[in-house]
């Protein structure tokens, strides 16, 4: 290690073509140009930022993360393992845009890499049954996007773009061209990666976008910025017990991932969130016929809370008759919690021509 630091130091300090005229002028060069590499040099191990700079996010990270435990409940042991988890899958943090990142992985690269980005309010394991149905043939990605899950917490001045967040995700982990999927927001941010980052992703999976023709739908019951700021006042017990109630068919391990991370969603994103989405609900009508990827649209039924109307499937047949459309009769919005087989079998046909 020290001669590989004294051979940078000669070749970026010493062999510039200055010649040094004493002891005294070389001095004060050496600390100038320590204080240069770890303040202002970028760094690749360091995602292109100067050594000092990663340092100083990482502990802020580690304070966010901290406060985050307390204040939202997470639900995680000293090691930070997960009762979701198997045993071999790895979690861990990233930096990117300035941004601490937590995400879950299933394998090391070996096989062919699937992101699945989780909707709002909810966190990367929320795709963990569907992780582990399709490990033994991808490397799986998931994701905590920003103010949520175990990722950074946001603040009132910060610009948040998480297509651009999963982007720089997905070439800091040296992903190549993963399949990447999302549901809900995980699925607007799915197809920002196909229209602003498209050399990234092989393929699209979208499941139950919000997406419309021109207005926001009216909400089932209670509108969603007014709901999840509300859950910051519910326990996890509060929260397993409403979802018991509201969700008789769904397995104890969905109930239970869907309290789980909503006790770790952070309320100062939701009215940013909220508005992002209705305000570029419909931008999806000027940008499809542009994909050229393969991709997968999952629709719900609108009457029991799908977003996704026959008006907005036949229009999206009309501008890119490429895409593959599939819909889950008698689901709601989160199609594979409802039909869990119905989702997976569509899914992996799909992914079987994603060659």
């Amino acid at each position: 290690m020290a001669e590989t630091i004294n051979g940078l130091r000669k070749t970026e300090l010493f062999r510039r073509g200055k010649r040094w005229r004493s002891l005294e002028e070389v001095e004060p060069a050496a600390p100038e140009w320590v204080s240069w590499r770890n303040e202002r040099h970028p760094h690749e191990a360091c995602g292109y930022a100067p050594p000092a700079e990663f340092e100083a996010a990482y502990y802020r990270g580690l304070e966010e993360a901290s406060a985050a435990s307390f204040q939202f409940g997470t639900l995680r042991d000293s090691q930070g393992g997960s009762d979701h988890m198997l045993s071999h899958w790895t979690q861990d943090d990233l930096l990117v845009n300035d941004v601490r990142l937590h995400y879950y992985r299933t394998g090391h690269g070996d096989k062919r890499p699937l992101v699945l980005v989780h909707g709002f309010s909810d966190n990367g394991l929320c795709w963990a049954p569907t992780a582990r149905d399709l490990e033994f043939e991808y490397d799986v990605i998931m994701p905590d996007m920003r103010a949520h899950g175990l990722s950074a917490r946001v603040q009132a001045t910060d610009k948040v773009d998480m297509a651009a967040d999963l982007a720089a995700l997905i070439r800091t982990l040296g992903l190549r061209r993963p399949i990447v999927g999302g549901h809900s927001m995980g699925a607007m941010i799915t197809f920002q990666i196909g229209v602003r980052f498209p050399e990234l992703a092989s393929a699209l999976v979208l499941e139950d976008p919000p997406w419309w023709l021109s207005q926001p739908p009216q909400p089932h019951g209670q509108p969603t910025g007014e709901w999840a700021k509300e859950l910051g006042s519910k326990t996890l017990e509060d929260l397993l017990a409403q979802y018991r109630v509201g969700q008789p068919h769904w397995p104890e391990e969905l109930v239970r991932l869907m309290a789980e991370s909503k006790r770790q969603l952070d309320p100062a994103i939701i009215d940013t969130l909220v508005e992002k989405v209705n305000r570029v609900g419909s931008d999806w009508l000027t940008t499809i016929q542009d994909i050229a990827h393969p991709m997968l649209l999952l629709t719900a039924n609108p009457e029991l809370g799908g977003i996704v109307t026959p008006e907005v499937v036949a229009r999206v047949r009309q501008l890119n008759p490429r895409v593959t459309i599939v819909n889950v009769p008698d689901v709601g919005h989160l199609i594979r919690y409802d039909n869990y087989a119905a989702f997976m079998d569509a899914l992996r046909a799909f992914l079987r021509h994603c060659t």
